[in-house]
């Protein structure tokens, strides 16, 4: 019977070892699995401080500086550096707030069709993810695009309506 019960008691300790063993494990892959994802939320703000900085230089030279072809070329360089880095790390906000900056510049100038193309991605974007503050701001920027007499104004007035729609 001692015998027997020692086997018993040997074999017990094995398995609680076995379970330690499996929760240790458990633990180690768990914790791996939270210092991944908190990598990747810290990655993901460093990128989104990255494209607001962008969208900071781009804004400088586009409305404070000089009004130049050379000033908007070199801003229209760092919104498509945000664009990239916002559809690389999946930044919704950065890669609509582009498209806007990009329909800006390219009104500045002179492409109304590319400027406009480029607010109905926004637009397209904004309503696909339901920011309706953003999409407001689409739908005013769109309205810009038609003039204030004739049949124009009608077209604007829609948009605009839109816009206020989303605004609340």
């Amino acid at each position: 019977i001692y015998n027997c019960l020692l086997g018993v008691m040997e074999r017990k300790k094995y398995i609680y070892l076995l379970l330690i063993a499996i929760l240790l494990f458990g633990v180690g892959i768990f914790s791996a699995a939270r210092l991944e994802r908190s990598l990747k939320n810290e990655q993901s703000r460093a990128d989104s401080l990255q494209v607001d900085n962008y969208f900071k230089l781009a804004n400088h030279h586009l409305y404070e500086l000089s009004p130049s072809k050379r000033n908007v070329l070199i801003a229209k360089n760092y919104v498509n550096r945000a664009l990239h880095l916002s559809q690389r790390s999946g930044y919704i906000f950065g890669s609509g707030e582009s498209y806007l900056m990009l329909s800006n510049i390219y009104k500045e100038l002179d492409r109304d069709s590319v400027a406009m193309s480029y607010t109905w991605k926004a637009i397209s974007l904004f309503r696909q993810h339901q920011l309706t503050e953003k999409l407001g701001d689409g739908y005013a920027q769109l309205g810009w695009f038609y003039d204030a007499y004739n049949a124009g104004v009608y077209k604007r007035i829609i948009f605009h309506e839109s816009a206020q729609t989303q605004y609340g």
